[in-house]
């Protein structure tokens, strides 16, 4: 099972098995409190909210948007000056990239505060946010959780109104 902000996904090879974790899931959910939306259930699952599942039980993106992604990177890093706000569509793009493998998140401190600060502006490029922009493309293979770790299994309880 991977969750992903609102969205979540149970992956498995059986399909009897996943349709009970799903079902599971969405009572334990619904008892707590959260509203739970419509369920689907497919045999074959080619999209993610936008990454794509592989047959070895990995989510990642599809080989289509990491190369328009890798492509937007390699354009922005060649020029002196930038539209911010192309930078910081692409930065939105690596951010929930990233969002698989948290950690990567790390590498673009100074593009959020470059975007922040200049939105709407054209401006010469920081050279840490260059830095910052390659690491990121050269990381984008890394964006990917594997479902097929085991963990460990914890039940979600939130407090109640007394």
């Amino acid at each position: 099972m991977y969750t992903h902000i609102d969205d979540s996904l149970v992956y498995s090879n059986d399909a009897e098995v996943t349709r009970a974790a799903i079902d599971d899931f969405a009572t334990d959910m619904s008892e707590v409190g959260f509203v739970v939306g419509s369920i689907e259930y497919g045999e074959d699952l080619d999209n993610f909210i936008g990454y794509q599942p592989t047959a070895e039980g990995s989510i990642r993106l599809s080989p289509q948007r990491l190369s328009l992604v890798w492509e937007s990177i390699t354009f922005l890093i060649s020029c002196h000056m930038v539209s911010v706000d192309a930078v910081a569509n692409v930065v939105g793009v690596l951010t929930w990239a990233f969002l698989l493998r948290r950690p990567l998140l790390s590498i673009l401190f100074d593009s959020y505060r470059f975007c922040r600060l200049f939105r709407g502006q054209t401006r010469r490029i920081w050279k840490s946010v260059r830095t910052e922009l390659r690491h990121a493309r050269n990381m984008l293979v890394f964006a990917q959780v594997d479902l097929t770790r085991s963990v460990s299994y914890t039940h979600l309880t939130l407090p109640t109104k007394a």
